[in-house]
């Protein structure tokens, strides 16, 4: 799973989850004359993460690495 994933937040705006933290890690404005663009950075951006940032840890490994 990517740690960097796109979505919305709970106002409709185009985000990037991070889903280590499980916080918004980014937010983008949408130009009324070109709403497409901010859909295409915000793929562009999510791909830029995920190929420098370590992948968040599944639940499973997460837990037998805290031992719960």
């Amino acid at each position: 799973m990517p740690r960097f994933i796109p979505t919305r937040s709970g106002a409709g705006i185009p985000a990037i989850q991070d889903t280590a933290k499980k916080r918004i890690a980014a937010a983008f404005f949408i130009d009324k004359n070109a709403p497409e663009a901010a859909e295409n950075m915000l793929k562009v951006c999510c791909d830029a993460l995920n190929s420098v940032a370590p992948t968040a840890p599944t639940p499973k490994a997460a837990r037998e690495r805290f031992g719960k």
